[in-house]
């Protein structure tokens, strides 16, 4: 007995399911405060380091 194209189609749909999900906090969790720390935008041969202002929004701040 052969299938009629809509009894085809009711076997192949899936119940959709969906979920929203927070990928800041899933970055956060996987990295601890390493997330939250300052970048080192230079570091001289001297131990001397300039990391990256959060106050001026770093490289894609606003440009004066």
């Amino acid at each position: 007995m052969a299938l009629t194209p809509k009894q085809v189609d009711a076997r192949l749909v899936y119940p959709v399911t969906s979920r929203q999900i927070d990928y800041r906090g899933a970055v956060i969790r996987e990295w601890g405060v390493e997330w939250s720390k300052r970048d080192i935008v230079y570091e001289f041969s001297n131990g001397r380091k300039f990391q990256d202002s959060f106050t001026q929004g770093g490289p894609y701040g606003p440009r004066s």
